[in-house]
């Protein structure tokens, strides 16, 4: 079937795959899914397609087939906001987790109290992680993300600090995954700004 339309990476009309180019007559046999380019052959009938982008050299003979199909690119996932994330998370259950155990009693951090600040720190830590996701932030997410981190980390190394003076007295895994989450959130939110700074 013969249309006419911008020619560009379009959405795939046949809905097998994200995208099909359209040379500006008719549909071609390249595809990309995920940013990965294939050859799939056109079925009959397809429709015109819907423009995702027009670039500006969007000429091409009928039936000519593109020497050099620009590729569509998939965007890239931000490891340090899903590090940061994955790293929020911890915090969180740790919260609920022994802190300490003073011979045969343990305490979690809820507890104690400074367990449910740093699973209020961690639940914002979590979501503003969550949204530098998107792409759409700016770099001030990832700042306080770093900063999260910090007062998090600070509450438990005070609490380990405390634990580790007291006689008798052993810290527990959960206070050791506060800390260790806690600078999981620093350097996750450190490297998305790197990785930002390079785009």
């Amino acid at each position: 079937m013969t249309t006419t339309g911008a020619a560009g990476w379009h959405r795939d009309p046949t809905g097998r795959h994200e995208q099909r180019y359209f040379d500006g007559q008719r549909w071609t046999e390249h595809v990309a899914t995920g940013g990965q380019v294939a050859v799939d052959p056109v079925p009959s009938p397809v429709s015109q397609p819907t423009p995702m982008h027009t670039p500006a050299s969007a000429s091409m003979a009928y039936g000519a087939v593109p020497t050099a199909v620009p590729v569509p690119t998939a965007r890239r996932r931000d490891g340090g906001s899903i590090a940061a994330a994955v790293a929020a998370g911890v915090v969180m259950l740790a919260a609920f987790m022994p802190w300490g155990r003073v011979w045969f009693v343990s305490v979690s951090g809820t507890d104690g109290g400074d367990g449910w600040i740093t699973l209020v720190l961690a639940a914002v830590g979590l979501v503003l992680s969550l949204t530098t996701l998107t792409g759409n932030t700016q770099p001030i997410a990832h700042v306080a993300t770093i900063i999260v981190g910090f007062v998090a980390g600070a509450v438990g190394f005070v609490d380990l600090a405390d634990i580790m003076g007291t006689d008798g007295a052993e810290v527990g895994m959960g206070l050791w995954l506060t800390v260790a989450g806690a600078i999981a959130m620093i350097v996750g939110g450190a490297v998305s700004i790197a990785n930002r700074d390079r785009r």
